[in-house]
């Protein structure tokens, strides 16, 4: 069950990302490749090429609705508000949330989500009449400001130099509330003059803006400390260059097979650790895949394909529009009393409200995808368990995800799988996925540790202490490099695909690992 998990997210990967950029209201369908070739008006050699294919890869800013960029095109307050939205990874507005602007209608989505969203995380003020400024060209000061809170609010580099502004002939035009901000800025490389000129009350172009935040996610990425030297086991460039792919061709996948030998293979409970230094773009972490028990089912009716049936996985993923958590379920598909087939779906019960989200590919079932804003370079841990319900007398699943270095636990999601006396069982393994193939080139990296299992009978968790790590060479759609290995405690692997693929099909490329135990099992 564990293989099959490829095609299907491809499939559902293609309908968030539409959706996603869809959802920006000035943006246009979402084209794959070098912006050069996509925007008639992003021309080769100009200074911004590089930049606008940055934010474009990672899904912060898209073209308009006539096919053009507009790389000089003024930026308006709550397209820049929206800009950094995005790259929070849209957290949730509350429909009833707080709207002191006249100017800005009370409609969920675009502009409405990302100014109440700056307004209520100290990134964007209003002005003295009430109004935020729904048209109004954005000044570059006004920029560096918003920049900064953003940058403080997420735990980046605010260092700068006293004296940066001194070298340029307009610095005393800065006004006295963007200072600080405009220091900062300049210190970090993020605004450049202009001859000679900081230029703040002046507009900042589209151009400008995508700079900008390239340059702001720099530091972000220089903040972050290497899980190790990777370099030391994979030869590849940093940043990978754009290539054209027109075979489609995604990374290698890797897989981490856990040793279950000395378990009972029924549990109720399962834990891990995870980490990456490189969360490419379209990427999926499942940090544990495994199946329901259906015996009790299979008591009662007769189940098709059973030995793929109820399958599930949950983890972290990091999509064009922005950071995820999901759990997804196979349906069990079975033949009633009249041998008809019919479907059990699990469905979700928390967060409470709305339809279950159904997919359909290489298999069919339901499945929870929502924001959660976790940081590359950041440890966290991976909970879920399983449960009869009283009221129900179903098995529930839950989905837990905590932030190690702040000690937070967040549920994210609860499931009644309509199974009743179910475990989980199977490989309760994990794998790196390059789900689309338009981000293939970009590095993705994993480190995991702390796995351990929950007995179903006794309620003891077991540590499990060996894993066998499996590039996926079985399939004829991938390209570039890889490699894994590992230290006392933690499983590396890192993924590349620029360039030919450096695996033969179906090499067996595979090791299993020995690793030790740094922390117990915590759960919420």
């Amino acid at each position: 069950m564990k293989r099959k998990t490829k095609t299907i997210m491809s499939v559902l990967s293609a309908f968030f990302v539409l959706a996603g950029i869809l959802s920006f209201a000035f943006l246009s369908v979402k084209a794959e490749g070098n912006v050069t070739e996509i925007f008639p008006d992003v021309k080769e050699g100009a200074w911004y090429v590089k930049f606008v294919q940055y934010v474009y890869d990672n899904g912060i800013m898209a073209g308009n609705k006539d096919g053009t960029f507009a790389p000089d095109k003024p930026l308006l307050r709550e397209q820049f508000s929206q800009v950094l939205y995005s790259m929070a990874g849209k957290p949730g507005v509350a429909a009833n949330a707080a709207n002191p602007f006249t100017d800005v209608k009370n409609n969920p989505g675009y502009p409405r989500d990302a100014i109440l969203w700056a307004y209520e995380n100290g990134i964007a003020s209003g002005n003295a009449d009430r109004t935020f400024g729904v048209g109004s060209r954005i000044q570059r000061q006004a920029v560096a400001s918003m920049l900064y809170k953003y940058a403080s609010a997420n735990g980046y580099d605010l260092s700068s130099n006293n004296n940066a502004l001194s070298g340029f002939s307009d610095s005393s035009k800065v006004e006295t509330w963007a200072v600080t901000s405009m220091k900062w800025a300049v210190s970090q490389g993020i605004i450049a003059g202009k001859s000679g000129r900081l230029d703040p009350a002046g507009t900042a172009t589209r151009a400008e803006c995508a700079a900008m935040i390239m340059k702001l996610q720099a530091i972000e990425m220089a903040d972050v400390t290497p899980l190790m030297d990777w370099h030391s086991i994979l030869n590849f460039t940093e940043p990978v260059p754009w290539e054209n792919n027109p075979e489609e061709r995604m990374a290698h996948n890797i897989y981490s097979d856990p040793d279950l030998s000395g378990t009972s293979g029924k549990y109720s409970g399962f834990l891990i650790d995870f980490c990456t230094d490189h969360a490419g773009t379209s990427t999926y972490w499942a940090l544990c895949n495994w199946n329901m028990d259906i015996s009790d089912f299979m008591s009662k009716y007769t189940v098709l394909d059973s030995e793929n049936a109820a399958g599930a996985y949950a983890g972290l993923q990091n999509r064009p529009d922005g950071k995820k958590a999901i759990m997804s379920f196979w349906e069990v598909q079975y033949l009633d009393k009249y041998n008809n087939v019919k479907s059990l779906r699990a469905k979700r019960v928390y967060p409470a409200g709305g339809d279950t989200n159904q997919f359909g590919g290489e298999g069919e079932g339901s499945n929870y995808i929502t924001d959660y804003y976790w940081k590359t370079g950041k440890w966290y841990r991976m909970y879920i368990c399983c449960y009869d319900d009283s009221s129900t007398g179903h098995t529930f699943v839950e989905q837990w995800v905590m932030d190690i270095e702040k000690g937070v636990w967040t549920k994210i999601s609860c499931f009644d799988t309509g199974l009743c006396h179910s475990y989980f069982k199977g490989g309760m393994s994990q794998f790196m996925e390059n789900y689309d193939w338009s981000y293939s080139n970009e590095v993705r990296t994993f480190a995991y540790r702390n796995m351990y299992v929950r007995e179903y009978d006794t309620g003891q968790w077991k540590y499990i202490n060996q894993s066998e790590l499996v590039v996926d060479t079985w399939w004829d759609n991938k390209k570039g490099k890889f490699a894994f290995t590992a230290d006392g405690n933690t499983l590396y692997g890192i993924t590349c695909g620029y360039g030919p693929d450096t695996a033969a099909l179906n090499d067996d490329i595979r090791r299993k690992y020995t690793i030790s135990s740094t922390s117990g099992p915590v759960t919420p």
